[in-house]
């Protein structure tokens, strides 16, 4: 778990706060960010938006509960669970917008909305954030598209609220890369507490964590992936015939182990390209590969890029 989720880096983010007096409601829609919203005070609902013809029922948050949408999630989030909405950038923002948030944008100080209605008040405190490759990110996709952690999961959460209240008023140089910092612990500290709540039942890694043996292929793969893993090495790790793993692997994870170790090999392959100067020779060499021309050919169809247009796009980002 811990090598799952340190690969995931924020790259960007944009922190706010949320007082708003009933009625109310907001509509994130189309919202390309991930996005983390934390009830303080007050209750609202949750409504997800679809083209079913049976509409879900909306989900009650109570003080204490958090929704928390990795990649970005089309959402209402109201006073009422029937009420009325608006876009969520036609509210009354108070601080950098975070319309076109990016890498290449840096906020240098949070942003609050105050909505005066004559109801009840509800207070959340909110992020905006990017992963660093997030739509080529294989291990993103392990995680539904929205999730909500209720008090008693959540309880880090509640940990750090005063100093996201202390971020929301920092207007001091160097404000985004404290607050970039720690949007990653709090948003790691999500994924991992829904992690250990297995609440997941979508093929991917964290299902596949559920299981012992599975597990066992998952951590050699993750400690070691240098290493010239082949089918038979792998089911000897996990104790299981080449056969029994070839069957399983793909029913929790969604991909054969030699696929899902091809995949971790490019995940880390492409944080040394964006993240070091290690000379592209050295990350092939590092992490196993057996030619340059498998590697770059596996890389440009998992990432859309050469591994040189990667390494400039991500490090002028």
């Amino acid at each position: 778990m811990s090598n799952v989720l340190s690969s995931l880096k924020i790259e960007s983010t944009s922190i706010s706060r949320w007082t708003m007096s009933a009625p109310w409601g907001v509509d994130v829609h189309d919202f390309k960010l991930g996005y983390c919203l934390s009830l303080v005070s007050g209750q609202c609902w949750v409504r997800i938006k679809n083209n079913s013809p049976t509409p879900s029922p909306a989900i009650q948050l109570q003080a204490g509960d958090s929704i928390i949408a990795p990649r970005g999630a089309n959402l209402a989030i109201l006073s009422d669970p029937n009420g009325a909405t608006i876009p969520l950038d036609s509210l009354p923002w108070h601080g950098e917008t975070f319309q076109g948030l990016s890498s290449s944008i840096k906020p240098s100080s949070a942003m609050q909305v105050n909505w005066q209605g004559e109801g009840p008040e509800t207070q959340l405190l909110g992020m905006a954030f990017t992963f660093q490759d997030q739509h080529n990110n294989f291990l993103l996709s392990s995680f539904p598209e929205f999730f909500i952690l209720k008090q008693h999961e959540s309880s880090f959460l509640q940990l750090i609220h005063p100093a996201m209240q202390f971020l929301i008023h920092d207007h001091s140089p160097g404000y985004f890369a404290v607050a970039t910092q720690f949007s990653e612990l709090v948003i790691i500290g999500s994924l991992r507490a829904y992690i250990l709540s297995n609440k997941t039942d979508s093929v991917g890694v964290l299902k596949g964590m559920q299981d012992k043996s599975i597990a066992k292929v998952l951590t050699a793969i993750h400690q070691t992936p240098q290493h010239n893993w082949t089918l038979p090495l792998l089911a000897a790790e996990a104790n299981l015939s080449r056969s029994v793993l070839s069957r399983r692997f793909p029913e929790y994870v969604g991909v054969s182990p030699i696929d899902y170790l091809n995949r971790w090999r490019l995940h880390l392959a492409a944080e040394k390209l964006v993240n070091t100067k290690e000379s592209l020779d050295s990350i092939i060499k590092s992490l196993g590969f057996e030619t340059d021309r498998t590697f770059r050919r596996l890389f440009k169809q998992h990432k859309g890029l050469s591994p040189s247009q990667y390494r400039k796009q991500f490090n002028s980002a």
